[in-house]
C-alpha cells in the first residue's frame, strides 16, 4: 500500500517541504497524514499538478480512508 508517508520517505521530503510545494500549511499536511482531515479534490488537483498523475497512487493507499 502506498501512502503519503511512503512518498515523503521515497522523495526524502519533509512535511514542511511538501506543504510549501502544494501551498498548504505543514499542520494541514500533518492532519491529512494522521487521518484528521480528508483529502479533498483541491488537494488531489494540487498533488497531480506538482507530482504528476502517476503519483495519485500515494493518495489512494490509506491516507484518505475517510473520503
Amino acid at each position: 500500500m502506498h501512502t503519503i508517508k511512503d512518498f515523503l520517505h521515497e522523495k526524502n521530503m519533509t512535511q514542511a517541504e511538501l506543504a510549501e510545494r502544494l501551498g498548504y500549511r505543514q499542520s494541514h499536511i500533518s492532519m491529512i497524514i494522521n487521518g484528521e482531515r480528508d483529502i479533498t479534490d483541491g488537494f488531489r488537483w494540487r498533488w497531480v499538478e506538482a507530482f504528476g498523475p502517476s503519483s495519485v497512487r500515494y493518495l489512494n493507499g490509506g491516507d484518505d480512508a475517510k473520503s
